[in-house]
C-alpha cells in the first residue's frame, strides 16, 4: 500500500480517535507524502524511514551508488591487471629459469668440448690420427643443434668447432660454415657477443685469405685492424692478429716492402694489446717476420738486431713448471722453428749458448740446437 492508502483509510476509520483530528493535520499528512517525508498514516518502521529517506535524496544516494560502482569496477580492474601481471612475471621468471639452466648446461658442455679440443686434439694430431679427431668433430657438430636455446653458447661452439678444422685439420672448407654460422648467431645475440662475432669474422676472412690467396680478404681485414686501432690504446689483440697475418700474406704474395711495414706497426702495438685466448700472438712473432724481410734485403746490420732482440727475450730459468720462463721460452722457440730457424747469424747464436747457463735445459737445448743448424748451414 502507498502512503495515499493510507491516509485514505485513516480518514475512514470507524473510531473517530483513530481519524485525523483536524483538516490541518490531514493536510500536513497529505504535503509530508509529497515531500516524501514519513506520514502519520502509516506504521514508523525503519524500512519506512529509510525508504522515504532515500526518495528525498535521491541525487545524492544516485551518485554516491555510482562512485561506490565505480570504486568497485576500479578494484576489481586493478585486481585483474595485477593478477595478469603477477602471472605473466610468475611465467618470465619460469622461462628466464628454465633459459638459464639451459644456459648453464650448455656452456658446460662448451666448456668441456672447448677443453677437450685443447687437450685432446693436439695428442691425436701429435700421433698423426685423424679418424678419432673426425669423429670427435662430428660429434660436436651434432651438440650445436642442441643449444639453440643458449645462442652463446652454440655460437662459441661453432667458434671452436671451425677453429679446430682450420687449426687442427688444415680442412679449411668446413672451417667457414661453422665460422659464419659463429658470427650469424653471435650477431643475432647482441652487444655482448660482438667480441665473439668479430673474432669469427676475423678468423673466417685469415683463413679464406690464406686458402685462396684472396687478395679481398687481406685487404678487409686491413680495414678492420684500422677501425679497430683507432678505439686503442689499449688495442684489440684481434686487430694487431689480423695485421701480422696480412703482413706474412704480403711477405709471401704481396709487397715485402707493405709486409715489413705491417710487421714494424705491429710490434709497435704489442705492448699495448688486450689480451685475448681467440687471438695468440707473441712479442716475437712480427720480429721473426721483419728477420726473413731485412735477410731476404740483404740489411746484415737490422737481420742482426733483430736477431739479438729475439735471443735477449729468452727469460732465465725460475723453477716454475709449467707457468712463467720456461713456458714463455717454448713459444719463442716455436716462432723460431716456424719462422727464423734458418736465418739466426751464427756468432750471435753462439753469443747467446754461452751466455745460457742461467736458462733451463730445454731452453739450451733449444740454443744448440739452433747454432747446429746455422754451423751446417754455414759449412754448405
Amino acid at each position: 500500500k502507498g502512503d495515499l492508502d493510507w491516509i485514505v483509510m485513516k480518514c475512514l476509520e470507524k473510531d473517530r480517535r483513530r481519524r485525523y483530528e483536524t483538516a490541518n493535520n490531514l493536510a500536513s499528512d497529505v504535503q509530508r507524502h509529497l515531500e516524501n517525508e514519513p506520514v502519520t498514516a502509516r506504521p514508523p518502521s525503519a524500512a519506512y524511514r529509510f525508504q522515504k529517506m532515500l526518495r528525498r535524496h535521491q541525487g545524492a544516494v544516485v551518485a554516491a551508488i555510482a562512485i561506490v560502482l565505480t570504486l568497485i569496477l576500479s578494484l576489481l580492474f586493478v585486481s585483474s591487471a595485477y593478477l595478469r601481471e603477477r602471472r605473466a612475471r610468475l611465467e618470465l621468471t619460469a622461462a628466464k629459469r628454465a633459459t638459464e639452466a639451459q644456459t648453464v648446461r650448455a656452456d658446460s658442455v662448451t666448456r668441456f668440448m672447448t677443453g677437450l679440443f685443447d687437450d685432446v686434439l693436439p695428442q691425436l694430431q701429435a700421433a698423426g690420427i685423424r679418424g678419432p679427431i673426425l669423429r670427435l668433430l662430428a660429434v660436436t657438430e651434432g651438440l650445436t643443434k642442441d643449444l639453440t636455446n643458449a645462442p652463446l653458447a652454440e655460437a662459441q661452439l661453432h667458434f671452436e668447432i671451425a677453429s679446430a678444422y682450420a687449426d687442427r685439420m688444415w680442412d679449411y672448407e668446413p672451417s667457414f660454415s661453422h665460422f659464419q654460422e659463429a658470427e650469424r648467431i653471435a650477431a643475432d645475440f647482441g652487444p655482448p657477443a660482438l667480441e665473439l662475432k668479430e673474432a669469427a669474422y676475423i678468423h673466417r676472412r685469415s683463413t679464406e685469405m690464406w686458402e685462396r690467396i684472396d687478395t679481398n680478404a687481406a685487404n678487409e681485414l686491413m680495414e678492420y685492424s684500422t677501425l679497430a686501432l683507432k678505439r686503442g690504446p689499449p688495442y684489440p689483440a684481434g686487430a694487431a692478429w689480423a695485421l701480422a697475418t696480412v703482413s706474412e700474406f704480403e711477405m709471401q704474395y704481396g709487397s715485402a716492402d707493405e709486409s715489413e711495414r705491417l710487421a714494424k706497426q705491429v710490434s709497435n702495438i704489442l705492448p699495448h694489446v688486450v689480451k685475448d685466448s681467440k687471438f695468440e700472438i707473441s712479442a716475437e712473432y712480427p720480429l721473426m717476420l721483419l728477420l726473413r724481410l731485412t735477410t731476404a734485403r740483404g740489411a746484415t746490420e737490422e737481420t742482426d738486431s733483430l736477431a739479438e732482440s729475439i735471443l735477449r727475450s729468452l727469460q732465465p730459468d725460475s723453477g716454475r713448471q709449467p707457468w712463467g720462463p720456461r713456458a714463455y721460452n717454448d713459444q719463442v722457440f716455436d716462432s723460431l722453428w716456424t719462422y727464423g730457424w734458418d736465418l739466426l747469424p751464427e756468432p750471435i747464436l753462439r753469443r747467446a749458448v754461452a751466455n745460457s747457463s742461467g736458462y733451463s735445459r730445454a731452453t739450451q737445448g733449444n740454443l744448440q740446437r739452433l747454432l747446429g743448424v746455422a754451423v751446417a748451414r754455414a759449412g754448405a
